[in-house]
């Protein structure tokens, strides 16, 4: 995992754990935690993951687990935590690997193996974080 997602859980007092389970992590916010697949130790889908879950965090979802019976409520809270994820990953790979003018979105998918569903949600994301930043991509 990215040491920068390291230090953004360490700056929000969040606990990282790793488990056996059939998903790929959830944030516990009762516990301060974040629980990630074991089987995603040391991948790149742990970067996504951990991002995911840290989004829980910041849109302060705390009643997440209660709602995940009420499908529209819990599409709106993971579209949520997505786009956070996003953009977290977004700053990082700006600043670790590449300027704003050489960015393609297609290896940053890739990069983090962002599941190619949330495409358009990418998109949208980077024309935000670069009309912030006054770039345009390509």
């Amino acid at each position: 995992m990215h040491k920068r997602l390291k230090e953004i859980l360490e700056d929000n007092n969040l606990e990282l754990f790793f488990s056996k389970m059939d998903r790929a992590g959830f944030y516990y916010p009762k516990a301060q935690a974040v629980v990630l697949n074991e089987a995603l130790q040391g991948s790149p889908e742990a970067n996504f993951a951990a991002a995911h879950e840290i989004g829980h965090h910041l849109a302060e979802h705390v009643e997440f687990n209660a709602l995940c019976s009420n499908y529209i409520a819990n599409s709106k809270l993971e579209h949520e935590a997505n786009k956070i994820a996003i953009n977290i990953l977004l700053s990082i790979y700006v600043e670790d690997y590449g300027s704003i003018e050489m960015f393609n979105i297609e290896r940053f998918m890739s990069f983090y193996r962002i599941k190619s569903n949330l495409l358009d949600l990418c998109e949208k994301e980077c024309l935000n974080f670069f009309k912030q930043k006054e770039v345009i991509y390509a």
